[in-house]
């Protein structure tokens, strides 16, 4: 009996190290200022702009006038897409590119027509195919971009080594109900807040809101060539660093203003997330539950420890305790709700992003808009073969 629980207390002192040495690399780099950026003594790049939309949500309309509030120096060439005409985001498009050009942007609503598997990326690859500027930066129709500093996203791509950059996606406004807050803790209360995970993980891409070189973007093949990605983003990241590229994330977040969505709707979210870690970066997918999201499982195995070795259970708890804590303050930052980080949230997004682990072990058949899809190797999408497959 003494010598299991001497190796029970042993390996979970080794986890408990593990997970705050984890936490405390997030914290300092995210803390760390970075050194500003010379000058560059370039032209400013031409730029085009795209914003894939589906749906007609409520604040659709709103989200695509705010790109009329970027801070940038030099004109635009902004792109509002829909995959079809009969798509319920159309009339919404139309009357916001119009606004647009009002106000004396170069700003159209475009029929991108796709039968990629990926519609987003369908859309992006057909507007971006032949463009002549010389940057292409994505973002999603839930981001609101007023006063949002696009030379600031675009300054690392004056070094020739830097291919892509990318922006933290942070969830505000009114939380209207349990997917809501599912979400809002995922994103402003855990490890799995971009802000940190993209310290935790310099290499990749979220593709939310992002630039990218139309050089580098030509030669890995464009838009086209990933289309049957689901998780296009770290496709994209993972061919840029093949070609010796590097990508980086700013520190200014981008704001999401999506709402009203269902527990069901958040945990397939991240369930399509650990399908994409699971295809395509293998090597990551137990560091959800070994680390991002480790809290609630050391806590629950170190009270069963506390029967047995009181003292030493207890000073782990707390290091886990002030780990988890410390991260839940660091991740709500750019939102502003510490209360609820400190309070409930931080239980609560380690317990979404566990569940959603645990889901992601199953079969990778994906309901995504109208089709259900298989995720194959690589990452790659293909129809499914079971009877609703198409």
């Amino acid at each position: 009996m003494i010598e299991i629980v001497g190796l029970a207390t042993t390996a979970l002192t080794a986890w408990v190290a593990g997970y705050s040495t984890t936490c405390g690399v997030a914290l300092v780099r995210a803390a760390r200022s970075r050194a500003p950026m010379a000058a560059s003594d370039r032209p400013t790049p031409s730029v085009l702009l795209v914003r894939p939309c589906t749906g007609g949500d409520a604040t659709l309309e709103l989200a695509l006038r705010s790109t009329a509030k970027l801070q940038y120096g030099a004109p635009l060439q902004i792109r509002l897409c829909v995959e079809s005409r009969d798509d319920a985001a159309w009339p919404p498009v139309c009357r916001a590119a119009h606004w647009l050009r009002d106000r004396g942007h170069d700003a159209q609503a475009v029929v991108a027509s796709t039968q990629a598997f990926n519609r987003k990326v369908g859309q992006l690859a057909e507007v971006t195919r032949d463009t002549a500027q010389d940057v292409v930066v994505s973002v999603d129709a839930d981001i609101d971009l007023d006063g949002f500093p696009l030379n600031n996203l675009l300054a690392p791509l004056s070094s020739d080594s830097v291919a892509a950059v990318w922006a933290p996606p942070v969830e505000v406004g009114a939380l209207q109900g349990w997917g809501d807050r599912a979400s809002a803790a995922v994103l402003g209360a855990s490890l799995h807040a971009f802000n940190l995970l993209g310290e935790l993980d310099r290499g990749g891409l979220v593709g939310k809101t992002f630039a990218v070189r139309s050089d580098a973007l030509r030669e890995v093949g464009g838009f086209d060539g990933l289309t049957a990605h689901l998780g296009e983003d770290m496709e994209l990241a993972r061919r840029l660093r093949e070609r010796g590229w590097r990508t980086g994330m700013i520190r200014h977040s981008v704001r999401a203003i999506g709402s009203a969505r269902s527990m069901a709707g958040v945990l397939a979210r991240y369930t399509r997330w650990l399908w994409v870690i699971r295809a395509q970066r293998p090597s990551l997918l137990f560091s959800y539950p070994l680390l991002l999201a480790a809290a609630p499982i050391l806590l629950v195995l170190l009270g069963l420890l506390a029967t047995v070795a009181p003292v030493w259970s207890l000073g782990l708890g707390a290091l886990v305790l002030a780990s988890r804590i410390a991260v839940a303050v660091a991740a709500a930052g750019p939102r502003g709700r510490r209360v609820d980080a400190v309070t409930h949230e931080w239980l609560v997004a380690d317990l979404v992003l566990l569940l959603a682990f645990g889901r992601a072990l199953g079969k990778p058949e994906v309901s995504w808009r109208d089709r259900t899809l298989r995720l194959g190797p690589g990452g790659r999408l293909r129809a499914s073969d079971g009877p609703h497959g198409g």
